[in-house]
């Protein structure tokens, strides 16, 4: 993968499939339709971020914030999301398939048309 500037406010449409962004500061950023499969990403501060359309299968997201961040339509299928925070996200058309979520681990978030 070639380097990608994290600092860039914009980093709609990047791959970052496999890539270590354990702890890493997403707070905020446009990572609309982003890239992920596979991704380390526990620990990362997504909060606020706009991940409409992102791709997060297979990612490691324990213990990643994604407190009012917009998932709507991202693909977490298989993801690790052990200790994961979604307070008040919105999670609206999200697959969330094999990765052991509940509606009851999703407390003040925005859930419509998940797909478990």
């Amino acid at each position: 993968m070639a380097t990608i500037d994290l600092s860039q406010p914009d980093l709609s449409g990047q791959d970052f499939s496999g890539a270590d962004l354990s702890g890493a500061d997403l707070a905020g950023k446009h990572l609309r339709n982003a890239h992920f499969p596979g991704a380390n990403l526990s620990g990362a501060d997504l909060s606020g971020a706009d991940l409409t359309g992102a791709n997060l299968a297979g990612a490691d997201v324990s213990g990643a914030d994604f407190t009012e961040a917009d998932l709507s339509e991202a693909v977490l299928a298989g993801a690790a999301v052990t200790g994961t925070v979604f307070v008040r996200a919105t999670l609206v058309g999200t697959v969330l398939s094999d990765t052991g979520l509940s509606e009851g681990d999703l407390a003040d978030a925005e859930v419509a048309g998940v797909k478990w």
